[in-house]
């Protein structure tokens, strides 16, 4: 059976938009879904925040929504020790938040 170079033609370009419309659609849902978790970090941050405002040894600690992970619960600022630290990730886990953590 002899293979025409129009049917290879055709085979090759239905991959071609095949494999675009994958890689556009997996772009686009990959920002929606950077979007959503970045939202849900934001509803946690909101929902913990006063209790680590309420500590003192935590003032100098932030916590922000952040692109990294597809959307994660970012962590910076500075503390005075290993065990402050410690405290602050053990409050913040112990809170189950919806989205990976950025440290």
């Amino acid at each position: 059976m002899k293979i025409s170079s129009r049917l290879i033609a055709i085979v090759v370009s239905a991959i071609v938009i095949v494999a675009s419309l994958t890689l556009i659609t997996s772009a686009v849902i990959d920002s929606k879904r950077q979007g959503w978790n970045m939202d849900k970090a934001e509803r946690h941050i909101a929902l913990i925040e006063p209790a680590i405002r309420a500590d003192a040894r935590f003032e100098q600690v932030r916590l922000m929504p952040y692109t990294r992970f597809n959307g994660c619960l970012r962590i910076e600022g500075h503390v005075s020790s290993e065990q402050v630290n410690a405290d602050l990730l053990k409050i913040i886990k112990e809170s189950h938040p919806p989205v990976p953590l950025d440290l």
